[in-house]
């Protein structure tokens, strides 16, 4: 049987095969000496208990992650379900604080012509201005006063600002 590694040190291509193999093998935790990114692990460990091992913190840092507890991991719905209380706050207080930024965005977007579309995006540069220099919030908010009208639009802004609040929120909590 010869085996094609593709990628060094990666035990991908070779997990379904060490999964059959270990299917057939005596009943007992199944010691993964070297378990890199765990793609042996999550092949096994569905049917047997599975330690692993691996010099790289990265590398543990996952499977422990992954092998630590019998439970299944939240999904990331749930995951939005859990913090949705804290985004939602911070959304109130940005779409508040940039409420004009917003409001011209939103007309912005249903500009009938060219020079309607400049004449709305040069009051929007303007509303950011004063919004973002009037922004006093102590939350985050440095998508909304930073990249606002660049690279995102005040709303994708707002929503990113949101989630950054409720992951420090939820990094706070973890802490405690």
């Amino acid at each position: 049987m010869g085996v094609n590694i593709t990628y060094m040190g990666t035990k991908r291509t070779l997990a379904p095969m060490v999964r059959d193999i270990v299917h057939n093998a005596q009943a007992g935790v199944l010691l993964d000496a070297f378990s890199g990114m765990c793609s042996v692990g999550e092949a096994v460990g569905t049917c047997r208990q599975i330690w692993n091992n691996d010099a790289q913190i990265f590398a543990s840092v996952v499977a422990r992650a992954l092998f630590k507890s019998r439970n299944s991991p939240p999904s990331p719905l749930s995951y939005g379900d859990i913090h949705f209380e804290k985004f939602e706050r911070q959304r109130k207080l940005l779409e508040q604080s940039f409420s004009n930024s917003l409001s011209i965005e939103n007309e912005l977007l249903n500009a009938g012509n060219y020079s309607n579309f400049t004449t709305l995006l040069g009051r929007l540069k303007e509303a950011l201005q004063e919004e973002s220099t009037r922004c006093r919030l102590r939350s985050p908010h440095l998508f909304s006063s930073i990249y606002s009208g660049t690279f995102f639009g005040v709303h994708q802004a707002v929503e990113a600002d949101s989630i950054v609040a409720s992951l420090r929120g939820a990094k706070s909590e973890a802490r405690t």
